[in-house]
């Protein structure tokens, strides 16, 4: 919403040689972010971690409670959410579109990996995404880290923050 000028100026400080990027599960998920990306930088390189989707709703709902952005039980929660999300993309088609809920209660529409894959690959070669479970990272980081390095053209260097855990969160709903 800010323009390009203003998301280039994000990366300013970086020096000539490296590559940057940004962090934002919620593109994932957000209906206009493929088109956007790919207006903007249409050969972009794209890291998608999927989580387990089960424990990706439940720890979703876990952070929305644990934030105060959730007042109802899981099961009620999800029971309404499809009445939550209820015109959402419509509002998000807005170049300033917000839509609460979209963000905050999509416990189940943002595991259905199937269907967002599908709009980014509409627009994106398969070559362009990198493409792993989130588990990997966890259970496998080295090899994941070589993989990302090769898939991103970049020469083989040790994985940072080697012995520091990569996600916090424990998924727990008994917030």
């Amino acid at each position: 919403g800010r323009g390009e000028a203003w998301y280039r100026q994000q990366f300013a400080d970086a020096a000539g040689q490296q590559r940057c990027g940004e962090i934002t599960p919620y593109y994932v998920f957000h209906p206009q972010a493929p088109a956007r990306i790919h207006a903007l930088l249409p050969k972009a390189k794209l890291i998608l971690l999927l989580r387990d989707p089960v424990e990706r709703a439940l720890s979703q709902f876990a952070h929305s409670r644990r934030l105060g952005l959730e007042s109802l039980e899981l099961e009620e929660a999800l029971a309404v959410e499809a009445e939550r999300l209820e015109g959402a993309e419509e509002v998000l088609s807005a170049d300033d579109g917000c839509h609460r809920s979209h963000q905050e209660h999509s416990y189940l529409a943002r595991s259905r990996y199937e269907i967002q894959l599908e709009h980014w690959l509409r627009l994106f070669p398969r070559e362009q995404l990198f493409l792993r479970r989130s588990e990997d990272l966890f259970e496998q980081p080295e090899q994941l880290w070589e993989d990302l390095l090769e898939f991103l053209e970049l020469p083989v260097v040790p994985l940072p923050l080697q012995g520091r855990r990569a996600h916090v969160g424990d998924g727990s709903v008994d917030q």
